[in-house]
């Protein structure tokens, strides 16, 4: 059921990018660069917080794990914390920080 209610909602999520894509792609055609450019650049960022909600609440239904209070608040309590459990996600959060910066260095740096 899980796995179900996951993929209908990634179904969801693909077919409205589609639709906002194709719209984009029949309306901007006659534009600008500089203004079509600005339409991709806005598509992304809209499929990307649908992605974002559409998982949020994807979790909620299929896991039972609220996610959008602690986005909200920018508290949660974890599970492993209560027990005592020591995770290395701290470490796992840093690494990946580090290897971000790296690659936007080199972006930046390369043009």
């Amino acid at each position: 059921m899980q796995r179900l209610v996951m993929m209908l909602v990634g179904a969801v999520v693909v077919l409205d990018a589609a639709v906002i894509g194709l719209y984009y792609a029949l309306a901007i055609q006659a534009r600008p660069i500089k203004q079509q450019q600005m339409f991709v650049a806005v598509w992304i960022v809209l499929t990307l917080v649908s992605v974002h909600i559409a998982a949020a609440f994807g979790y909620l239904l299929a896991f039972r794990e609220n996610l959008i209070t602690p986005m909200l608040t920018g508290r949660k309590r974890l599970a492993a914390l209560e027990h005592g459990h020591v995770s290395t996600a701290h470490a796992k959060a840093i690494a990946l920080l580090v290897l971000c910066a790296i690659v936007v260095w080199l972006l930046v740096r390369r043009w």
